[in-house]
């Protein structure tokens, strides 16, 4: 996170996205939310506990969906 100026979601995200299985234990996890808060004045993750499931990790990382863009009418 230091060395990459990367938020605590953004670190986990990336890394999760590489290796969904991995699920940090809660007393790191809250170190790491510590550091972050050290770092940056703030925390981005709101989670104390990783989910067990493996989708639901990596949901935590999606990014949203943009609505696709309406075409104005009359116009194709």
């Amino acid at each position: 996170m230091k060395q990459k100026g990367m938020t605590l979601k953004a670190a986990l995200g990336k890394v999760v996205r590489v290796r969904p299985q991995i699920s940090p234990n809660p007393g790191f996890l809250q170190q790491l939310k510590e550091m972050e808060v050290e770092l940056y004045g703030s925390g981005s993750l709101e989670v104390d506990e990783f989910p067990k499931q493996e989708k639901d990790r990596l949901s935590l990382f999606e990014e949203p969906q943009e609505r696709p863009k309406k075409e104005p009418k009359g116009q194709r």
